[in-house]
């Protein structure tokens, strides 16, 4: 990796425009519901829907034939809403955010729950974290907010290697945006003006302008983006909106490093993993997970559902 994907612009640009949200309107940040936004989410409603949000994760995977549940990353954890709900699942919880303040509001937040821990993460990789160390890998609505699309793919090929062999990895990037969200000319209007002087909270409660940032990765381009290794994979990938529920993609090379074991990597739910008779089923639970009450999580959104899972030696 680059030390500019690594460190470069792109990832201090995005620190500090989390930073700014963190102090303006976290949880609007986090959830951006129009009807909440200016300090109006209650903590107590914000918090419950990320227990039901985890609870629709948590039936969803245990239906599909997933069992590990000793230790979870909530990645883009932002004030821990998911991660404190995760906490009643599993033994140790890790939450990581790149914003110092959202994790300071984390751990004020989450203080009394004992297997939850909170760290920043201002770099496109995840160092501080070993390969092969957790079960499950969360993150929803995050990946979308990278300014670049590589780092992007950094951030998805560090998930890939931290994750356990027979983990799970749940992540999901918008395939595309629409041009008026491409445009961005409140996030374009704040940071002009922003940098001629105006402060930030007359930007926002005035003005309604926001840092915040909308990215996208095209599908063909994050299945592509498997870097050669030792190893080998069977790809399988949901696209809810732009093609069938489950579809056989190949097999390649993944993009581990540094270790000779093999694994096969399942993204979505293949039938060989289900098995024949529970295909539909699982096909079914994940189409209703996408959002509460089956809704798009953006107009094209690419849901990946990345099984890690420890295989003999695979032959093309």
């Amino acid at each position: 990796m680059s030390g500019d994907a690594k460190n470069g612009p792109s990832v201090l640009q995005g620190k500090n425009s989390w930073e700014e949200l963190a102090k303006l309107d976290p949880c609007w940040a986090i959830l951006s519901d129009r009807t909440k936004q200016f300090g109006r989410w209650d903590l107590d409603e914000f918090f419950h829907m990320g227990d039901q949000e985890v609870s629709r994760l948590i039936e969803s995977a245990e239906r599909m034939g997933y069992w590990g549940r000793d230790t979870v990353l909530d990645f883009g954890c932002g004030m821990g809403r998911l991660t404190r709900a995760l906490s009643k699942y599993f033994n140790r919880c890790v939450g990581v955010d790149i914003s110092e303040e959202m994790i300071r509001k984390a751990r004020e937040l989450n203080g009394d729950i004992a297997n939850c821990q909170f760290k920043v993460n201002a770099s496109a990789e995840l160092q501080q974290f070993e390969n092969d160390q957790f079960d499950l890998i969360y993150t929803n609505i995050v990946l979308q907010h990278i300014p670049t699309k590589a780092a992007i793919l950094c951030y998805v090929a560090e998930l890939v290697r931290t994750l356990k062999p027979q983990g799970l990895l749940v992540m999901q990037i918008p395939t595309a945006i629409p041009f008026r969200r491409l445009i961005q000319p409140r996030r374009r209007l704040y940071v002009f003006l922003k940098s001629l002087g105006f402060a930030g909270a007359f930007l926002y409660r005035r003005l309604g302008l926001h840092p915040m940032q909308m990215n996208y990765v095209r599908q063909e381009k994050v299945l592509s983006g498997w870097n050669p290794g030792l190893f080998h994979f069977n790809l399988w990938a949901m696209s809810f909106l732009t093609g069938p529920p489950i579809q056989y993609i190949s097999s390649a090379p993944e993009f581990g490093r540094g270790s000779q074991r093999e694994y096969s990597w399942v993204i979505g739910k293949g039938p060989e993993y289900c098995g024949s008779e529970r295909e539909e089923q699982c096909h079914s639970d994940l189409r209703a997970w996408q959002s509460p009450g089956g809704r798009a999580l953006a107009p094209l959104t690419m849901s990946l559902w990345l099984l890690k899972r420890r295989v003999g030696r695979c032959h093309s």
